[in-house]
């Protein structure tokens, strides 16, 4: 005869009747099954019997607490599948300092945890693991107004975590449609475009008469000039350093720069670029060793390049904000990224799809061509296919018209 089935770990059992150990003394007791398997007694006492049941309550709380979470089934609701997997998330959090493979950005671990809480634990979080399958979870998604590619990105690796556990018997996001993609602007500038944009940065940046307080952004008109000169992120200029710069008074060679890091929306300096094909060395156009000579003349003693005033990193939010302020409604579509875009539909244009991925540290060509390349496709030459139908071929057409009656001869 089989015997009684062990507890689930981190559970307990039964609690006894209350006995009096002595006068005005009662006990309770369970048995309670450890994280390492082996279930022990627990016994609490009280001044009355329930007294005695919510003190034994109480350590058995306090020990699945320092046991850790209480293990998971399929009656378990998606919300704490969700909890379990965000506390995956944090270890995996990137230092702004160090990094280590399979680390996450900061930005990345923040966005996660914003989409989880925000959107899928109050969406489908009362749903037990036994009822989640593909059709639920289509239903689920189509019925997101917003954020739908994150949702599902973050639903589906919440899902992973269940299958890997056990509690799912396969990933139910997998089969859900995925949404499209946005369509990216993928206009560029013109050459007058950039010098007009960059006679309005200088403007900007002198103080009106009659106004008082420091310059503002005094540094603007070199920060926009490296944007185009390198076609890099916003952030990956604000995290440039000094130590990163070559061959600036060498004019025999081009000064060059090294894109190692990038600043996060936290302000803070990450040491990674975006992605890990972001690490890279530029060459750069005259007018960028220009503008980081001048850059230079400030004379900041901060190992960034382009410092706050107390030499930390910038927030790229308030270089976004005083972009705002210098185009004019006329280049209300511009923004830093448009720099970006224009660098690397100049390259692709005169060095193919593969130069403009390196120079903007794509992992591919193909993501390049998608978001950054502004450019129509081009269509095989069909000419000699539609000459012979030119409406305006020289030869002398039939002006009289037939009269002839049928019949007639």
């Amino acid at each position: 005869m089989a015997g009684r089935p062990p507890l689930p770990i981190g559970t307990a059992g039964t609690f006894t009747p209350p006995r009096e150990v002595s006068p005005g003394m009662w006990q309770v007791s369970c048995q309670y099954r450890d994280t390492d398997g082996v279930t022990r007694p627990v016994r609490r006492r009280g001044e009355t019997p329930a007294k005695a049941k919510k003190a034994l309550a109480e350590a058995v709380r306090d020990r699945q607490q320092r046991g850790g979470d209480k293990e998971l089934t399929r009656e378990s609701p998606m919300s704490d599948l969700v909890d379990r997997w965000l506390e995956t998330l944090e270890p995996k959090r990137r230092s702004v300092t160090a990094t280590r493979e399979g680390s996450l950005a900061d930005g990345t671990v923040d966005t996660y945890t914003d989409i989880a809480t925000r959107f899928i634990k109050p969406g489908i979080g009362g749903v037990r693991l036994r009822e989640m399958n593909t059709q639920r979870a289509d239903g689920y998604l189509s019925q997101c107004t917003v954020h739908k590619r994150h949702i599902r990105t973050v639903l589906m690796q919440v899902c992973s975590l269940g299958v890997r556990w056990g509690l799912l018997d396969y990933n139910p996001v997998r089969e859900t449609e995925t949404p499209p993609r946005s369509k990216s602007d993928k206009r560029t500038l013109s050459p007058a475009d950039v010098q007009v944009l960059m006679a309005r940065t200088v403007e900007w940046t002198v103080r009106k008469p009659g106004q008082g307080g420091p310059q503002r952004g005094v540094d603007m008109v070199e920060i926009v000039a490296l944007l185009m000169a390198t076609g890099e992120r916003t952030g990956e200029i604000l995290a440039l350093l000094w130590d990163e710069v070559e061959h600036l008074d060498d004019k025999t060679q081009p000064a060059a720069v090294t894109i190692s890091g990038t600043v996060d929306k936290k302000g803070q300096r990450q040491a990674l670029p975006k992605s890990e094909h972001g690490y890279r060395r530029l060459l750069l156009p005259e007018f960028g060793r220009q503008a980081l000579l001048a850059q230079r003349e400030r004379g900041l003693p901060f190992d960034l390049v382009f410092p706050s005033r107390n030499g930390t990193a910038r927030w790229t939010n308030n270089i976004n904000r005083s972009w705002r302020e210098i185009r004019g409604d006329d280049y209300k579509w511009v923004t830093p990224r448009t720099f970006r875009k224009t660098a690397g539909t100049a390259i692709e244009r005169e060095f193919g799809a593969e130069a403009a991925a390196a120079q903007l540290g794509h992992s591919s060509p193909d993501i390049t061509r998608r978001h950054y390349i502004d450019r129509a496709l081009q269509a095989p030459d069909t000419r000699t296919a539609l000459d012979r139908f030119n409406p305006f071929t020289e030869h002398k057409p039939n002006t009289k018209p037939n009269l002839r009656v049928v019949g007639e001869d």
